[in-house]
């Protein structure tokens, strides 16, 4: 049996790209699943890191573009979101 596991991404200021921890992770990816509840709530085009991990509050998500922005200054970080999916096989664990 085949798994898959998404790690989503983000840039900081050096260029480096760090993991969100698994829990914000799978958080990003319920939001948008098809039946995910928005950060912002049913409808929203932004994921509130925040309702995650609250040290994370300051930062949204915006669908549309995948880059976040930090709401708390208003400036949007020049950095998208990107996510990586890795798939192993359950047999072999």
């Amino acid at each position: 049996m085949l798994l898959a596991l998404t790690v989503w991404e983000w840039q900081d200021d050096l260029g480096y790209w760090r993991p969100y921890s698994g829990q914000v992770s799978a958080y990003i990816e319920r939001c948008l699943s098809p039946r995910g509840q928005r950060g912002g709530g049913p409808g929203s085009t932004s994921i509130c890191l925040g309702q995650s991990d609250p040290s994370l509050s300051p930062y949204l998500i915006d669908i549309p573009s995948l880059k976040q922005f930090r709401q708390d200054t208003g400036e949007p970080l020049p950095h998208a979101v990107p996510f990586k999916t890795f798939t192993f096989n359950r047999d072999h664990f």
